[in-house]
Order: C-alpha cells, then sequence, then structure tokens
C-alpha cells in the first residue's frame, strides 16, 4: 500500500538492463517485487522463502540478481499487525476492511 511511482523509478534506475533485482518484504523472506531482464525465464514463487527462492533462480539461470528492501515497497499488507501500522499511518483514514484479528478493523471514528 505505500509503493510510489518514485520507488519503483529508483529501482528500475538501479538494476542494470541485463540484470535483476528482488525487493524484499520487511521481513526479508517473501518477494515484493521483481524487476526481470526478458531472457530470465524463471518459475514465479510465493510464501515466506519466495525471496531467497528467486534469488536461487537467478543465479541458477545465470542472471545477476541484488537482493534489496525499499521502505516504500518493501511494506506488506499480508497480516493484522501490518494492517494495523497502515492505519496508525493514518493511510487509510476512514477505511474499514473485515479482518481477522483486528478488533476495530482500523476505523478511526471521529
Amino acid at each position: 500500500p505505500t509503493v510510489t511511482g518514485a520507488a519503483l523509478s529508483t529501482l528500475i534506475a538501479r538494476t542494470p538492463d541485463d540484470s535483476a533485482a528482488v525487493v524484499a518484504d520487511l521481513d526479508g523472506n517473501g518477494t515484493n517485487a521483481l524487476l526481470l531482464p526478458a531472457a530470465a525465464g524463471m518459475a514465479f514463487v510465493f510464501g515466506s522463502d519466495s525471496a531467497a527462492r528467486h534469488m536461487a533462480s537467478l543465479t541458477e539461470g545465470g542472471v545477476q540478481a541484488s537482493l534489496s528492501q525499499c521502505s516504500a515497497i518493501s511494506f506488506d499488507l499480508d497480516t493484522p499487525e501490518n494492517y494495523r501500522r497502515v492505519c496508525a499511518a493514518g493511510m487509510w483514514r476512514g477505511v474499514a476492511l473485515a479482518v481477522p484479528g483486528v478488533g476495530d478493523r482500523g476505523r478511526q471514528r471521529s
């Protein structure tokens, strides 16, 4: 929910055309973004260790890759705690979702 055009532009600018970039989640385990050269030809994976698996797949395929984090891209909305952080930061003021485990559902009443 915090990704920006500027963050994506920076990622693109810092990644050589023939290289790949893997942006991990804040925990350093999941993958929040992949920037791949056209010839990468890799399988996409999901789950808590996907960043390491993407890096391994790229390396095995002979593609230079960097693993990084970026606060704007690495923030996930996968857990009730993530949702609480979004609401606490005022990003979704007035929005309510039915999220199991989130007592106030993030709604801020005036």
